[in-house]
C-alpha cells in the first residue's frame, strides 16, 4: 500500500513599526511565509526490508517594508528534494 501525505503552513503579519530612534515616521511591514512538503512512501511488494520514499520541500518568504521616504522588498524561495 502506498502512502501520500502533505504538510504545510502559512504565516502572514501586518505590522506598524517605528523607524529609527531619531525618526518620527512610522513604517508598515508586511510578512508572508509559506512552506509545502508532500511526502510519498511505497513499500516494495514481497520485501519488508525494502521501500521507496520521496519528499520535496518548497518554501517562499516575502518581507516588505514601507515608510514615507523609503521602501524595501525581500523575496526568498527555496526548493529541495
Amino acid at each position: 500500500m502506498a502512502q501520500l501525505s502533505y504538510s504545510g503552513d502559512l504565516y502572514y503579519g501586518d505590522k506598524n513599526t517605528p523607524g529609527t530612534m531619531t525618526s518620527v515616521a512610522y513604517g508598515k511591514q508586511n510578512d508572508v511565509s509559506t512552506r509545502y512538503t508532500p511526502f510519498f512512501d511505497k513499500p516494495v511488494a514481497f520485501r519488508d526490508d525494502l521501500a521507496v520514499e520521496a519528499s520535496v520541500r518548497y518554501a517562499v518568504q516575502r518581507l516588505g517594508y514601507e515608510k514615507s521616504n523609503a521602501a524595501s522588498l525581500h523575496i526568498k524561495a527555496v526548493f529541495s528534494a
